[in-house]
């Protein structure tokens, strides 16, 4: 499971088995919920591929590099099932590592879009930018200047165009 908080995921022992308990019945071969649906007790592949991904999602480096290996490890056709099963390439990586500018409180989908494609993708630009030229933008009013501004104020890494989701 692709963690939101930190409560999910949690790993629950295995309880003893029919045999243990003196019983001579064959245990049923049961599977568990994950966010893809049923999967096999011991994980599967998908068990693999969320420890695959965590991996490269986590590994030192700046924003950009670990977010072009997650690419690179969901473009892998080892793991098309589970990508698949996700959401594709884009929604496990925009989930993981999400545009800066996608993660100011109230921000429009479609301005966050027409904003990375006009060159406003980091904090170090929105700070550089004027009023007027943020206000451009359909759906950015004094509230979200306001909130884009503070996002771009606080942000960890000013010249980062992704967000680091894993950050807690």
């Amino acid at each position: 499971m692709i963690a939101d908080e930190m409560w999910q995921g949690i790993w629950v022992p295995i309880a003893r088995s029919f045999r243990d308990m003196g019983l001579d019945v064959d245990e049923p071969n049961f599977t568990m919920a994950s966010d893809i649906g049923p999967i096999p007790q011991d994980g599967g592949n998908y068990l693999k591929f969320l420890v695959v991904l965590r991996d490269a999602a986590e590994a030192d480096g700046m924003v950009e590099h670990r977010r072009a290996s997650v690419v690179a490890l969901l473009n892998d056709p080892t793991w098309g099932e589970e990508v698949e099963a996700l959401g594709g390439t884009e929604a496990v990586t925009d989930r993981l590592f999400p545009a800066f500018v996608s993660t100011v409180p109230r921000m429009p989908a479609s301005t966050a879009v027409a904003m990375i494609d006009a060159g406003y993708a980091t904090p170090d630009t929105i700070l550089s930018a004027s009023d007027v030229q943020l206000r451009a933008f359909d759906g950015v009013g004094s509230k979200l200047l306001a909130a884009l501004r503070e996002r771009a104020n606080t942000a960890s890494e000013p010249s980062a165009a992704f967000v680091d989701n894993l950050e807690r």
